[in-house]
């Protein structure tokens, strides 16, 4: 079993991105490991419906095959195997 965590580097526990684009591409991923059956954890939401902020995001239950398995979010991705 692998578990990925998506990770932010601030003490406010959010990640900002650098604009809407990766904001968007970032989330998107998350839905991506929802709808292939990864289990969500903790996170994988926005700080707010204005803000590029996203909560640090757990996932386990991944497969190899799962695009959040094999597609770089950014530097702030770990994927943990369990």
């Amino acid at each position: 079993m692998h578990v990925m965590l998506l990770r932010a580097q601030t003490d406010e526990h959010f990640h900002l991105q650098i604009d809407q684009l990766q904001f968007d591409k970032i989330m998107d991923l998350i839905e991506s490991g929802k709808k292939e059956g990864a289990k969500l954890e903790y996170g994988g939401g926005a700080l707010d419906a204005k803000s590029l902020f996203i909560q640090p995001t757990i996932f386990s239950e991944v497969k190899d095959g799962m695009r959040i398995a094999k597609e770089e979010v950014t530097a702030h991705c770990t994927a943990l195997g369990i």
